[in-house]
């Protein structure tokens, strides 16, 4: 079940039971409806699962708060408040947290408006109950894109969310934004905002990009002039950004970067993360950009790299011989060639699982045991 909906009276109970079917709900009720009418036929439903009951509120929610990525409180809006309040971590990652009065006639969004979808869900309750939604945040309010939904939605990652509260402050306060996004990730050009804000191609101003893709340098100085220059800005990029006053410049990693690996039998994982960073840190690349690592079809049982990928959060692909043997290798490699009959393992490995226009950005590392390549789809 995706929702939990937590109800202490009869009222909401009833309520209860009008949503959950449409809501992949789970009811939860304080103990003492146990002999509520309401609730005796969950028994024998097919379309509700039977209540879960509870003594004390706050400590049902300290064991449901992370499992559902939704949650309806059929409670007075300051016992919702109490119930999660020690368990707040962050906007970006707090589950969806939505409170109705137990007769369903107001609707509120508490919690994880835009990354966690709790407007929108408010929105869709509201329509099922027949109630009146309730949105506070202010950019909904005034018809203004919700920067970090559309990027959580487009799949890019935010470096620092700090940032986001002053982007938002900006373009409620009706003032401009600048936005370097030539790939249209965020998909504002084109769309109803894209007059409110002044599009920029390459990085702010006051970066040498020649010097940077060429030497690996990060783009310290490109967020530096974004900081310090007198317009806020949006920046999407695979690259590095050290950014210490961030809350002027929104860095956003689109996901672009596919690693791939060649390594020996028995070669650690430790020994496969060291060397990728160690890569990504040289090239300036976002390790928030990786999407996959990838390999040859004989290194699929391997647990260094099946591990490693299990550390990132990342899938791992692997592709034979025959595939790889036709991708470009700039460093040939007579293991590779003995063993496999290829030149090479991770340059190719890299370019295959990025695809369609993939380009080498970060040509073979040597690690312990291991090799290392970055692609980037673009």
């Amino acid at each position: 079940m995706s929702t939990a909906l937590y109800v202490l009276t009869p009222q909401g109970a009833r309520t209860a039971l009008r949503l959950a079917p449409f809501v992949e709900g789970r009811i939860h009720a304080v103990e003492s409806l146990r002999d509520c009418d309401v609730l005796h036929g969950l028994a024998h439903s097919v379309s509700t699962p039977p209540v879960q009951w509870f003594s004390n509120l706050a400590e049902l929610v300290r064991g449901t708060f992370s499992v559902y990525p939704r949650h309806i409180f059929l409670t007075a809006a300051g016992i919702a408040v109490r119930a999660i309040a020690p368990l707040l971590q962050s906007k970006l990652t707090d589950p969806a947290v939505l409170v109705a009065d137990h007769n369903g006639a107001f609707v509120v969004s508490l919690l994880s408006g835009h990354a966690g979808g709790a407007n929108a869900f408010t929105l869709r309750v509201a329509e099922i109950l027949g109630a009146t939604p309730v949105i506070t945040t202010a950019t909904d309010l005034e018809s203004l894109p919700a920067v970090d939904a559309l990027a959580l939605e487009r799949g890019l990652a935010i470096a620092n969310p700090g940032a986001i509260k002053r982007i938002s402050g900006e373009l409620v306060a009706g003032r401009p934004v600048e936005l370097y996004d030539e790939q249209n990730r965020l998909g504002l050009r084109g769309s109803r905002w894209e007059g409110l804000f002044l599009h920029r191609s390459g990085l702010p101003p006051d970066s040498d990009t020649d010097e940077q893709e060429n030497s690996g340098a990060s783009l310290s100085e490109a967020a530096s002039a974004a900081v310090h220059g007198g317009v806020p800005c949006i920046l999407v990029t695979h690259k590095t950004v050290y950014n210490p006053r961030g809350h002027r410049c929104l860095v956003l990693h689109p996901p672009v970067l596919f690693a791939g690996v060649g390594c020996k039998r028995g070669t650690t994982a430790e020994s496969i993360l060291e060397t990728l960073h160690r890569v990504l840190h040289a090239h300036g690349l976002a390790s928030a950009s990786l999407v996959c690592l990838a390999s040859v079809d004989a290194k699929r049982q391997e647990p260094g790299l099946n591990a490693a990928a299990a550390k990132l959060g990342l899938p791992v692909r692997f592709f034979p011989p025959a595939v790889l043997k036709t991708l470009p290798v700039t460093s040939p490699s007579p293991k590779a060639a003995a063993v496999f009959g290829i030149q090479g393992v991770c340059e190719p490995a890299a370019l295959a699982v990025a695809g369609e226009n993939a380009r080498l950005l970060a040509p073979k590392t040597t690690g312990d045991g291991c090799t290392v390549a970055i692609a980037g789809r673009f």
